[in-house]
């Protein structure tokens, strides 16, 4: 068996040639300092609900392609998954209470992220402060230091279940940046939700949109996107006229 345990204290896992995967078996509430340090076979663990500790440099280093934290998790030690190297999925719940140092120091690789509930893919290779979304979701302080595009993707999230007036605002400051981040990101859905659920642009700014999805879709971007904003402009400001039209 490769797992020291004691009563309810996982003390070490102990690599096995051809294992890729492990499942940490129940009853264990603490995984302890440095449990799996070194294991540079495994791709994959178990965490089972039960689990309310994770150690100091539990998993550091093991090249997990994903992370999936249970409920019931209190306290997360430092360096605990740092340098794990996550490009499927990483699950992040409510009611950690603790995060310690760098607990994820790594970089996620086009992976499917989820943090207090909310979902996002992240389009590219980026850095995940875990730590600073976890507050800024709590705090809806949102001009907390976080990559702009994975702070847009978590706010206009937030926004579109909950109409938070924190996000809102937060949105209609950035309106154009945020639209023009999804037109790059060739995001239909999102564009179109925060369009239509809120009185966000002006028309200085659609104009602004529409140029930019021009641009976009003459680079290979989405032509939907385009139709679905000269569209949303003609409603919203049926008044208006713009030699942009000649463009299209």
């Amino acid at each position: 068996m490769p797992f020291e345990i004691q009563n309810d204290l996982l003390v070490k896992y102990i690599d096995e040639a051809g294992v890729k995967t492990a499942v940490i078996p129940d009853g264990i509430r603490v995984i302890g300092d440095h449990a799996f340090l070194g294991c540079r076979l495994l791709e994959a663990v178990t965490i089972p609900e039960g689990v309310e500790i994770i150690g100091d440099y539990a998993f550091y280093g093991v090249p997990l392609k994903s992370i999936v934290i249970p409920k019931g998790v209190r306290s997360i030690g430092d360096s605990a998954f740092a340098t794990c190297r996550v490009v499927d999925r990483f699950v992040f719940p409510e009611g950690v209470e603790y995060v310690g140092f760098e607990a994820f120091n790594w970089k996620l690789w086009a992976a499917t992220v989820t943090i207090h509930g909310y979902t996002i893919k992240t389009p590219y290779s980026c850095e995940l402060d875990v730590f600073a979304i976890k507050r800024m979701l709590e705090k809806k302080h949102y001009c907390i230091g976080i990559p702009f595009p994975i702070k847009i993707m978590f706010v206009s999230l937030v926004y579109l279940k909950t109409r938070q007036p924190e996000a809102e605002a937060y949105i209609k400051e950035n309106i154009v940046d945020v639209l023009e981040l999804f037109i790059d990101f060739n995001d239909y859905d999102m564009i179109k939700g925060l369009l239509e659920s809120g009185d966000f642009v002006n028309e200085k700014d659609i104009i602004e949109i529409a140029e930019y999805s021009i641009l976009n879709t003459q680079n290979g971007g989405n032509v939907q996107i385009q139709a679905y904003i000269f569209d949303y402009r003609m409603r919203k400001f049926p008044h208006y006229s713009s030699l942009i039209d000649l463009k299209l």
